[in-house]
């Protein structure tokens, strides 16, 4: 099963001030399963960087893009993701074996 984590989007108010607004988006898919990857939990603000915490803890990719993670996070957990957001996931995938296959090879 692999995780992968989109995040976080970063908005600038329009003020002097500047106020960061932290969109996290957690993706689930298994490898050979049909369909497409899910959303498995979505958050802003301090339950955005809860996710990317615990993403970083358990050594799962993160992606930052601010695009995709409000893309992901506008849909229910438990829902395929959208067409629009398939060649960026699949580019967060590609990485995601990539790492995982290097893993392997320096367990053996």
């Amino acid at each position: 099963m692999s995780d992968t984590i989109a995040s976080p989007a970063v908005d600038a108010s329009e003020s002097q001030a500047i106020r960061r607004h932290r969109v996290a988006a957690a993706l689930k898919y298994q490898l050979g399963q049909a369909g497409l990857p899910v959303v498995s939990a979505t958050g802003k603000g301090a339950f955005a960087e809860q996710i990317v915490a615990l993403a970083k803890e358990k050594g799962i990719p993160i992606r930052e893009d601010a695009d995709l993670a409000e893309l992901l996070a506008a849909i229910a957990p438990g829902t395929e993701i959208p067409p629009e957001a398939v060649l960026a996931v699949a580019e967060i995938l590609g990485r995601l074996y990539r790492i995982n296959n290097r893993r392997k090879r320096s367990n053996r």
